[in-house]
């Protein structure tokens, strides 16, 4: 690889990490405003999502500063593939807990979802961006890391959009049982979309290091 595909790559996760970093905090305050299942829901999906790029991002660092052999290479552009799979099984878990939760509850309340909604759209905008971004690198140079990361802001913004058009759905209408089993099954949708992301991560055969472009 050359030091300019280098560069670009690491600007573009540590551009994500930092743009990722303020939507658990804002997530969060919304949370405490309105305290919706959705809300909790996407809180703790954002907050595991940060984690994930931080690691990604340690890792890719410390791939380009010890240089590695191309065998330890390998293992570590594993782990993030693994790494992703863990974070979108995760995020699965929590928002099928929550939507099963939300269609059970008959005691529904109405909540303010406004700041929510807010993050989710801008979320979504961030999300399409970075996977855009990270399919044109993957086709480009055929990184590992650039794969997972693109199957990742792909399920991400598709999570967004889906989240986009519950808060939606639920500001506009009036019956609380329709609020309650959209905002369940919403949930339960997203999450069961992500489990399928993690497992084609999984089963996707890594990217051998010698097929990645070593020119000057």
């Amino acid at each position: 690889m050359t030091k300019r595909v280098i560069d670009k790559q690491e600007k573009t996760l540590l551009v994500a990490m930092l743009l990722s970093a303020w939507a658990p905090v804002v997530t969060l305050i919304g949370v405490l405003i309105g305290g919706s299942l959705t809300q909790i829901g996407d809180f703790i999906r954002r907050s595991v999502e940060f984690l994930a790029l931080v690691l990604a991002y340690l890792t890719y660092r410390k791939i380009m500063i010890e240089t590695p052999d191309p065998k330890s290479r390998q293992l570590l552009e594993k782990r993030v593939r693994y790494l992703v799979s863990l974070t979108l099984f995760v995020s699965a878990s929590v928002l099928v807990i929550f939507g099963v939760r939300g269609l059970l509850n008959e005691q529904y309340e109405e909540k303010n979802i406004i700041m929510g909604l807010v993050v989710a759209i801008l979320g979504m905008l961030v999300n399409g961006w970075f996977f855009v971004r990270y399919k044109a690198l993957e086709r480009q140079h055929k990184d590992a890391i650039a794969k997972t990361q693109k199957r990742l802001y792909q399920a991400k913004t598709m999570v967004d959009m889906v989240i986009v058009t519950t808060y939606l759905l639920m500001i506009t209408s009036t019956d609380l049982s329709f609020i309650r089993m959209i905002d369940g099954s919403g949930m339960i949708l997203v999450g069961l979309y992500m489990i399928l992301m993690g497992i084609i991560n999984l089963r996707h055969p890594i990217v051998k290091m010698t097929e990645v472009g070593t020119d000057d």
